[in-house]
């Protein structure tokens, strides 16, 4: 069974999407992944566990969070045909601080790292796509550092709310209290940018559903019209 065939969204992934699926399935045949299912609240990689390395979610939804003292602050959501862990495979440095956790029923595949190795430096498509991709991540980096260390409440919310929607929606995998732990705000300051930005008219909040009515408007007024956000 081919790897594309397990998760279709696979195909328009910056990195595997950018070479054929036959190409793909050549370096990264069947007999290479590990399969390893979660459930709910389970943790796939974490400092206790299977360290964290690059891993393909075939379904589901996991989080990504970093410890930070003795509170893990949550980093992004993954969703199906998303990989996680890819800076792992040039990099010595064990990581024991980030953990994966399903947020739903998953099914990850993990690929043997030197396969992936050899497809990203094997095809020149695939080794373009991986520096986009790294670079993309220093820019995020960049940005995220001057909004936490700078932002307000409401510019640290929407940034977080626009790298962590899916098709306009954005639910939250952890409670009130926790995201305004991650965001590094007090809950009432969580609150009050959840009313300011309901009140601007970009977004609609319902519980832990935010809907994103004007993704473009909270961007061009939070971020100066950046849309690499």
């Amino acid at each position: 069974m081919s790897l594309f065939s397990l998760c279709p969204a696979l195909s328009s992934h910056p990195l595997l999407g950018a070479v054929d699926a036959q190409t793909v399935d050549r370096y990264l045949s069947a007999e290479s992944l590990t399969l390893v299912s979660a459930e709910a609240g389970e943790t796939i990689c974490s400092a206790e566990g299977r360290p964290l390395c690059v891993g393909i979610l075939i379904h589901g939804r996991a989080t990504i969070s970093v410890a930070e003292g003795e509170k893990q602050v949550l980093l992004r959501t993954v969703r199906s045909g998303e990989l996680f862990g890819i800076a792992t495979l040039f990099c010595s440095e064990r990581d024991i601080h980030t953990q994966i956790e399903a947020q739903a029923s998953c099914s990850v595949a993990f690929p043997d790292p030197e396969a992936m190795r050899r497809l990203i430096l094997g095809e020149p498509a695939a080794t373009e796509a991986f520096l986009r991709m790294m670079a993309g991540r220093v820019t995020y980096l960049n940005r995220k550092i001057a909004t936490f260390t700078a932002g307000s409440a409401e510019r640290r919310l929407s940034l977080f709310l626009c790298e962590n929607e899916q098709d306009g929606t954005y639910v939250s995998p952890v409670s009130l209290s926790a995201l305004a732990e991650s965001l590094d705000i007090g809950r009432a300051s969580l609150y009050r940018a959840f009313d300011r930005l309901e009140a601007e008219g970009f977004i609609q909040k319902k519980d832990k559903t935010v809907t994103l009515l004007d993704r473009e408007g909270m961007t061009a007024k939070y971020f100066g019209g950046n849309d690499a956000v």
